[in-house]
């Protein structure tokens, strides 16, 4: 019981603190009514939380048996998870669709996550059967804290497939024209009751929310897509006049986002905060590196394009700055002693 709170505990800070998919005060009811005894559903959600929270925790309990290896950490609890089964004729419960993103979420840090753009795809088209990518469910009755679990799974769902995208050079599953779903409401999760139960969904003035995070996350993807779009443009011919003219207007669309980020999630190092500190270091992580995506081509397109007009548009500078950027902010998170896997890999780029 100890090592499964520890787990808990680890999961939700080092991990739902970024892709916010479980409501905790409902997950931890659950475990404390011992639901994972009696669901096989939920008991496989519990496992893949425990499997994901075993990468912070340096117990020797969460490593395989025969390997002593900290890689090795969640393993045991992940292998006893039922893989994703596709029935014709049932749609899956919100516990299996919870089930589809921890997977994701593990397995991204395995040294094999290439299945996961795959699995990622499928769990998109089962919201889509839901309806869940529109403000009104079709033919599923629910009530707002319900809608708002469903909300948390697309919206997972969505920043995967985008992430995979542009880590893979893969088109997205779902385009933005198609969808018309609120973001997640910017309430933390102890503000969704009050005290007898009751829905509230009310944070209090002068708290930040850390759900803030998540939204301004899933907005910075939005001009990703659209990034996305250009570079395939690109590879069939876009005009150079019009590709210059392209380029100018994600970098307008990128200082309109940085504008809105809220205050408490711009870039401090010596924010005190240890979550806003790594929410902070994940989005600014992001937005150096899409500078990066939407410059790049520049840096390697054939030489009569690069001594001809766009020589206007600075993006050598642009990408070393970036890329100097995200190091720096990298460096002061490991000074920290904080970890953040989520901008791991700009550090590559």
């Amino acid at each position: 019981q100890d090592l499964l709170s520890t787990l808990v505990e680890h999961y939700f800070v080092n991990a739902n603190a970024y892709m916010p998919l479980l409501h905790r005060p409902t997950f931890q009811k659950s475990i404390r009514e011992g639901q994972h005894f009696r669901d096989q559903e939920f008991a496989a959600t519990l496992l893949l939380a425990c499997a994901i929270g075993s990468r912070y925790c340096d117990d020797l309990r969460v490593r395989l048996d025969d390997n002593n290896s900290q890689y090795s950490a969640g393993w045991k609890y992940f292998v006893q998870v039922p893989s994703i089964e596709v029935s014709p004729v049932s749609r899956p419960s919100c516990y299996e669709l919870q089930k589809c993103v921890l997977m994701v979420i593990f397995m991204t840090g395995s040294s094999n996550p290439r299945g996961c753009w795959t699995l990622v795809g499928t769990a998109l088209r089962f919201v889509q059967d839901l309806g869940v990518h529109r403000r009104k469910m079709s033919d599923v009755s629910v009530t707002k804290a319900q809608h708002e679990h469903w909300k948390r799974i697309f919206w997972c769902l969505v920043c995967m497939d985008r992430m995979f995208a542009v880590s893979m050079g893969r088109s997205v599953a779902l385009q933005d024209e198609d969808i018309n779903v609120d973001l997640p409401i910017a309430v933390d999760d102890e503000y969704w009751f009050d005290k007898d139960g009751d829905d509230l969904f009310e944070q209090p003035p002068n708290t930040p929310s850390k759900i803030q995070f998540f939204n301004s996350w899933i907005q910075l993807l939005q001009i990703i897509v659209f990034s996305l779009r250009t570079v395939t443009k690109l590879c069939m011919g876009l005009s150079l006049g019009k590709l210059v003219e392209t380029v100018t207007e994600m970098d307008s669309a990128l200082n309109r986002w940085f504008d809105t980020v809220p205050s408490h999630l711009r870039w401090d190092p010596h924010r005190k905060d240890p979550i806003f500190f790594s929410q902070s270091v994940a989005l600014h992580s992001w937005y150096y590196n899409l500078q990066i995506l939407t410059h790049r081509y520049f840096l390697l397109a054939p030489r009569s394009i690069r001594d001809a007009d766009v020589q206007m548009l600075p993006s050598l500078a642009i990408c070393t700055n970036a890329a100097r950027t995200i190091i720096h902010i990298s460096h002061r998170q490991m000074q920290r002693g904080i970890y953040g896997g989520l901008n791991l890999h700009f550090v590559c780029s």
